[in-house]
């Protein structure tokens, strides 16, 4: 995962099967990704690294809703 030059809680991964975006808030962490594979390497490795819990998909983050359609991710 390469470090973002803009956010200092962004990391990104891109490979021929797609990106994986990783933001961290404090003790939250989000991962984006168009590499469903690329994913559960990333989940299979931060659990072996770092005690913590899946809580699935994404519903809230920073006290904003997020809603998905049509296998997208929106903010509202």
């Amino acid at each position: 995962m390469i470090h973002s030059e803009i956010d200092n809680f962004i990391f990104n991964h891109n490979s021929s099967q797609g990106c994986i975006n990783l933001i961290v808030y404090v003790d939250d962490t989000v991962i984006t990704c168009s590499d469903q594979h690329g994913i559960i390497n990333l989940k299979q490795y931060l659990s072996r690294q770092f005690q913590g819990d899946d809580l699935g998909k994404l519903e809230y983050f920073l006290g904003i809703e997020v809603a998905e359609s049509n296998g997208y991710s929106y903010v509202s």
